[in-house]
C-alpha cells in the first residue's frame, strides 16, 4: 500500500473503533478492498483529467475520445463499488 492508502486504512479502522463498532477479522479484507478502490478512483480521475485536457485543447483523436469514455465507465463502476463497500462497513451515515 502507498502511504496515502495506509493512512486511509488506519482512518477507517479508527473510525470504526470510535463508533464502537470495531471491525471483525473478516471485515479487514473488505476494508482493504475499500482502500484499494479509493486508490483506483484517484488514479482514474488523474488519467481522466489528462485526457480531458487534451480534448479541451482541441484534440480530435478518436483514440483519446474512446479512452475518455472507457475511463468514465471505469470511474463510475469504481465509485459505485467504493460507495457500496463504505455502506457495508458503516462508513456512511444515512
Amino acid at each position: 500500500m502507498k502511504k496515502a492508502e495506509k493512512q486511509l486504512f488506519l482512518d477507517v479502522i479508527r473510525a470504526r473503533f470510535v463508533s464502537e463498532k470495531p471491525p471483525s477479522a473478516a471485515e479487514i479484507a473488505r476494508i482493504e478492498d475499500y482502500v484499494a478502490q479509493r486508490g483506483r478512483i484517484l488514479l482514474l480521475r488523474k488519467l481522466m483529467g489528462k485526457e480531458v485536457a487534451e480534448l479541451t485543447a482541441g484534440s480530435e483523436s478518436s483514440a483519446t475520445k474512446n479512452l475518455v469514455a472507457s475511463l468514465s465507465r471505469q470511474l463510475d463502476q469504481a465509485e459505485r463499488q467504493s460507495h457500496s463497500l463504505a455502506e457495508k462497513l458503516g462508513l456512511l451515515s444515512v
